[in-house]
């Protein structure tokens, strides 16, 4: 048995007005995950709750979600409800608002079971304040150590004695180097921050520009936990290598998956 997680950061897309734009992203999203193989799906930048009521009605019924902000640069956490349950008291993901004055964006949580799995799978949405370094580099301390730490630790009421595995993902502004140094700094060191290839895109050329999409997880408390982690190349494998098509239907970000088996 294994989670099988895939996360992108959406762009703020759905505002698009062009119609050809929005069928062409819902058939992106529903191929991906049936080519992909996902169960759950971790967005960013999701403009309102109602682009993802849209989106679950352009997926199999099977298919629910959970949305959380109130910024217009929020969250989303979908999943396959035939293997996977989501575990929180109100029955979605709810934001984690215990860390409101040091975060910009309060970031989506979501506590997740399957058969075959004993350990509840904790999943931290995150999007990292870009625009200055300052606030980027505190915020990346704090969600890969504190944060990361509290809600790994925390013990619900419906938690029945599982163990945990929290993982921490999104769109870092950072890349994966600079967000490990950051985490031996100001953060907790055995959390290590996984996926290094580029993922976003090039603005005026075709082309990848950097690697800001991650996964982070404690290394040491889950040392005997196998994984894969990868980058899909969607403009190549589901756009004919049109660049400039996927950043107007999709994103200027690609999908990354972790597969923990």
């Amino acid at each position: 048995m294994s989670y099988k997680i895939g996360s992108l950061n959406i762009q703020r897309r759905y505002h698009l007005p062009k119609e050809e734009y929005k069928r062409d992203f819902f058939g992106f999203i529903s191929d991906f995950i049936k080519r992909e193989h996902v169960e759950i799906l971790v967005l960013q930048e999701v403009l309102k709750e109602e682009e993802l009521v849209r989106l679950l009605k352009r997926l199999p019924e099977f298919w629910v979600g959970g949305f959380g902000g109130t910024t217009g640069w929020d969250f989303a956490i979908l999943w396959d409800s035939r293997t996977v349950s989501e575990r929180s008291k109100q029955g979605t993901p709810a934001l984690y608002e215990h860390f409101s004055n040091r975060i910009k964006r309060n970031p989506l949580l979501g506590r997740f079971i399957r058969k075959g799995i004993y350990a509840e799978l904790r999943i931290v949405d995150v999007h990292l304040w870009q625009s200055d370094e300052e606030i980027r580099r505190e915020e990346c301390g704090l969600v890969t150590g504190e944060l990361h730490d509290k809600i790994d630790v925390h013990r619900y009421a419906n938690s029945e004695f599982r163990g945990t595995f929290t993982l921490v993902v999104g769109d870092y502004n950072y890349s994966m180097e600079d967000c490990n140094d950051i985490t031996h700094q100001i953060g907790n060191p055995n959390v290590i921050t996984i996926q290094e290839e580029l993922t976003s895109l090039k603005k005026d050329s075709d082309g990848y520009s950097s690697s800001y999409d991650h996964f982070s997880f404690n290394q040491r408390k889950n040392n005997t936990v196998p994984y894969k982690v990868s980058r899909v190349d969607a403009v190549k494998d589901y756009f004919n290598g049109d660049y400039r098509k996927y950043k107007e239907c999709v994103s200027d970000h690609v999908p990354v998956v972790l597969e923990i088996y």
